[in-house]
């Protein structure tokens, strides 16, 4: 089978107000906005799109759908506990405290 170059899986997270979540992820987690998509200028947000290092898109068109289940695992390389202490003091609800497991 030919390598078709695949490099990246972007999450699609439904949430009612995208242009919310994407605020969130920018203003308390220090993401980047790098899309907001409007049908019309004066129509409420379909779907964002933010970045910091990976992408994740925010819809909010399927929500009378099926719920989708599952979850995201974003897994970091680099400076794991750095990035829990900058979460923890931009007052991010942690659910849990950080810990190591086999």
């Amino acid at each position: 089978m030919a390598d078709v170059g695949m490099f990246a899986a972007e999450p699609v997270l439904i949430f009612p107000d995208v242009e919310k979540a994407a605020e969130y992820y920018r203003d308390v987690l220090g993401f980047e906005i790098t899309l907001i998509w409007r049908n019309s200028e004066t129509s409420p947000a379909t779907n964002a799109v933010v970045r910091r290092g990976i992408s994740i898109q925010f819809d909010n068109r399927h929500t009378n759908e099926a719920k989708p289940s599952g979850w995201t695992y974003i897994r970091l390389s680099q400076d794991l506990d750095g990035l829990y202490e900058e979460y923890k003091a931009s007052g991010t609800n942690i659910v849990a405290e950080i810990t190591e497991t086999p």
